[in-house]
C-alpha cells in the first residue's frame, strides 16, 4: 500500500529540493521538445535560394497559429554557408509578417539543431520500391486435401 501511495503522489512525496530538480528536468525536456518541433530545417527551404518551400510555409503557419503561445518561437536551422542562413532568416521573417498581418511576430531565431528525419522524396521512393517488390498475397495450400478442417 505504501508503494501505491508513493507512486500516486509523485513528485509531491519528495523533499522540496528533490521535487524542484525533477520538475526542472521535466521543464528542460519540454523546452527541448518544442525547440525541435518548431525547427524549420533544411527540408523546409529551397537549397539554391534559401526561400521557404511549401512544406516550410505550412510548418511556419502551424507554428504561428496553432502552437501554444508560450512555446511560439520559430527556430531556423543554420546552413554551413552564412549567406544561406541569412536568406533563410529573411525568408521566414517575410513569410511570418505576411501570415501575421498586424499582429506581433514571435521570436525567430537561428538554431544549431540538426534536423531529424528524411526528405519526403526519399521516404516516398522507399515506400514505392517496397510496394513494387511486394509479392502477391497467397493462401497456404491445404495440408490434407480431403479434410474440411484447415
Amino acid at each position: 500500500m505504501a508503494d501505491w501511495r508513493e507512486n500516486n503522489c509523485w513528485p509531491n512525496g519528495l523533499p522540496e529540493p528533490d521535487r524542484q530538480q525533477v520538475l526542472s528536468t521535466l521543464e528542460t525536456q519540454i523546452q527541448n521538445g518544442w525547440r525541435r518541433q518548431n525547427l524549420l530545417s533544411d527540408f523546409h527551404f529551397e537549397p539554391e535560394t534559401g526561400q521557404l518551400n511549401s512544406a516550410g510555409e505550412e510548418k511556419l503557419r502551424w507554428i504561428l497559429w496553432e502552437v501554444p503561445e508560450k512555446h511560439r518561437i520559430v527556430y531556423v536551422a543554420r546552413s554551413i554557408h552564412p549567406s544561406e542562413t541569412e536568406a533563410r532568416m529573411a525568408s521566414v521573417q517575410k513569410a511570418a509578417a505576411q501570415m501575421m498581418g498586424d499582429r506581433p511576430l514571435p521570436p525567430i531565431l537561428p538554431s544549431e539543431l540538426s534536423p531529424i528525419g528524411w526528405p519526403s522524396a526519399q521516404v516516398d521512393a522507399i515506400h514505392r520500391k517496397f510496394q513494387e517488390t511486394m509479392p502477391p498475397p497467397r493462401l497456404k495450400a491445404p495440408t490434407n486435401p480431403g479434410s474440411s478442417n484447415p
